[in-house]
């Protein structure tokens, strides 16, 4: 869930570029960006921790990536 879906501040396309990103990061890595040990506490960590890449993905996979994971859709890249 993108953090503007667990805040309920409703929602627009940077949400699914959110989606788009753990898809990405799944599909590289083989495990979710955020993982709790409940829904609660994966529901904190997309709101608040910062996302750690591995040390395997290229520069220009991190770059994309993080430009996925935007926090804050106002200031994103599209």
């Amino acid at each position: 869930m993108a953090p503007e879906v667990i805040n309920r501040r409703g929602h627009s396309m940077a949400a699914d570029f959110w989606s788009l990103g753990v898809l990405m990061f799944e599909m590289l890595t083989g495990h979710l960006p955020f993982q709790g040990r409940d829904r609660n506490d994966t529901m904190n960590q997309i709101l608040k921790a910062k996302l750690s890449m591995p040390h395997f993905l290229t520069q220009e996979a991190q770059s994309l990536l993080r430009a996925l994971f935007k926090r804050n859709s106002h200031n994103s890249f599209y």
